[in-house]
């Protein structure tokens, strides 16, 4: 039941970006059906607290692989990494949890698909700040994947968004399960 709620989400989000896209509807969410085998993964993530003198990154910094994904938590401690930012650490910013509120996070598929108009953010778990470090923390990820026989080409379709491919670019030729 929550996968079927979840995927009805990033349907909507898959909508959206069709139409910013220029792209008929239903073009992104026709690559990663609910009904259909993919990698996508459904994951609850347990950070123990950390002690006051030990506090460090719990996750490193990367981008997802996939096409969309859900976070659901309630403390901090997620953080992203700002376009063109140096990854040092005073140029990471949390990322402040709203109550009834989930984080959607755009992969590397979507980049693929989009030629680049559409980015994945480098993102990392870091420890919560405040006295929320003291806390042991849940998250719920939920991470939409390409069905596994779907290209990795980039989406040229006459009059959408997506650029076509630069002189010297190379474009994926591959499945999401070789990719």
């Amino acid at each position: 039941s929550y996968i079927e709620h979840a995927y009805g989400v990033v349907a909507v989000v898959l909508e959206h970006l069709d139409k910013h896209l220029r792209l008929p509807k239903g073009t992104l969410a026709s690559l990663q059906r609910l009904d259909r085998v993919s990698g996508s993964t459904l994951r609850m993530l347990r950070y123990p607290p950390q002690p006051e003198g030990d506090r460090r990154t719990a996750f490193l910094g990367h981008t997802d692989i996939g096409t969309v994904t859900i976070l659901f938590n309630v403390l901090g401690g997620l953080q992203i990494l700002p376009p063109g930012k140096e990854a040092i650490e005073e140029n990471w910013m949390y990322v402040r949890p709203e109550p009834g509120c989930a984080i959607i996070n755009l992969g590397d598929a979507m980049v693929e698909w989009s030629g680049g108009v559409l980015r994945s953010n480098l993102h990392r778990v870091y420890f919560a700040p405040g006295a929320q470090a003291e806390c042991e923390r849940y998250s719920l990820a939920y991470a939409i994947r390409p069905e596994g026989v779907q290209s990795m080409k980039r989406l040229a379709i006459e009059g959408c968004a997506v650029p076509d491919q630069e002189e010297g670019e190379v474009d994926l030729n591959c499945t999401a399960d070789e990719w």
